[in-house]
C-alpha cells in the first residue's frame, strides 16, 4: 500500500522542512507489511546548493502524526526544463533492525 502526501508542510526530516540544501516538495510512503520495511521517497527542491546524501544517514521522519526512524538507502538528482534541480532521497524504516535483535 502506498500513499502520497499532498501537503509537504505536514512532513519533517529531523524536525525541519529542509535537508541537503533543498525544501521538501513531496513525499511518497510505502507500507510493506510484516515482510518488508516501510519505505519513503522524499523529493527536495533546491533552495541552495544541494549536497549529496550518504547511504545510511539517519533521519527522524515525522509524517501523518507518526515519527519513524529512517535511513538513506539511495538517492537521485534530476533537472527540470525550468532549470529547477531536485533531489529524491529513498529512505527505509530501520525499526526492524532493532526488533530482530536477539
Amino acid at each position: 500500500m502506498a500513499c502520497t502526501i499532498i501537503d509537504p508542510a505536514t512532513v519533517s526530516l529531523n524536525g525541519s522542512s529542509y535537508a541537503y540544501g533543498g525544501a521538501i516538495s513531496s513525499v511518497s510512503l510505502n507500507f510493506g507489511g510484516l515482510a518488508q520495511s516501510i519505505r519513503a521517497s522524499v523529493t527536495l527542491v533546491q533552495s541552495s546548493t544541494l549536497s549529496t546524501p550518504s547511504k545510511g544517514d539517519d533521519f527522524d521522519l515525522k509524517i501523518m502524526g507518526a515519527n519513524m526512524k529512517m535511513k538513506v538507502g539511495g538517492y537521485s538528482f534530476s533537472n527540470s526544463a525550468t532549470q529547477a534541480t531536485s533531489l529524491t532521497v529513498n529512505l527505509y524504516d530501520q525499526s526492524n533492525e532493532f526488533l530482530d535483535q536477539d
